[in-house]
């Protein structure tokens, strides 16, 4: 809240020391920050604004751009696998991508729209495929499909929370999914289909046999839901 981040040398943990102060713009504080993978650019949020630093060198860091196009405060960024993508998602319930491949010159991709709240985290998958963000007060992680970074298409609203979700984080197999918030609860997610359908059929027991099927869809070729159904 006092407007910096900060950057630690952590060689020795017991003394770990400031080898870098980033100024934001603003005195708001800054609300969140990420490393791109190759350690290279540090995204600073900047009240409705992101700040993009080079930080290869801790001791000659410079500012490299700023992103701006958030009706509110940005609440939460993060980048991709390969450090080209940036999330962010803010105050004014959106979530925005953006190229950040060239440092001094990126572009925005697309703004995505669901959440019908202040969106507090974003998160990618680890397969730099789906995007989730956590809508505050209206209980809810949306995801995205990413794979055409420009036409980004819907894949499903999770509502499960009875407060407001705070934090949000894929696990290593990009399927699992994992929302956090005010009432207490964490609650572990599974968001490909397929799986869950797995999931599903592994729990059905009996299942539906070919006398079952034609009693209740009478005239319809025989085709269970679940595979190894009894014949």
């Amino acid at each position: 809240m006092d407007g910096t981040a900060r950057i630690w040398d952590l060689a020795d943990p017991t003394h770990p020391a400031v080898v870098a102060v980033l100024p934001n713009s603003h005195s708001d504080g800054a609300l969140s920050l990420a490393y791109s993978p190759d350690g290279r650019t540090l995204a600073v949020v900047d009240a409705n604004t992101i700040r993009l630093w080079k930080v290869a060198d801790p001791h000659h860091w410079s500012l490299s751009a700023t992103l701006g196009g958030h009706g509110g405060a940005v609440q939460s960024v993060m980048f991709g696998r390969d450090g080209r993508l940036l999330v962010s998602g803010g105050n004014d319930r959106t979530v925005r991508l953006w190229d950040v491949s060239n440092g001094s010159r990126p572009a925005a991709l697309a703004t995505l729209v669901g959440p019908t709240d202040a969106v507090d985290a974003v998160a990618v998958s680890p397969d730099d495929q789906t995007v989730a963000a956590a809508a505050s007060a209206d209980h809810t992680v949306v995801l995205w499909d990413i794979a055409n970074l420009r036409q980004p298409s819907p894949l499903a609203t999770l509502s499960a929370a009875t407060g407001s979700v705070r934090t949000v984080a894929f696990g290593p197999d990009s399927h699992r999914l994992i929302s956090a918030g005010d009432d207490e609860t964490a609650v572990l997610w599974q968001t490909d289909p397929d799986q869950v359908a797995n999931q599903v059929c592994a729990l059905v027991s009996p299942q539906i046999t070919k006398a079952q099927w034609n009693q209740y869809f009478p005239g319809m070729r025989y085709s269970p839901p679940c595979r190894g159904s009894f014949s």
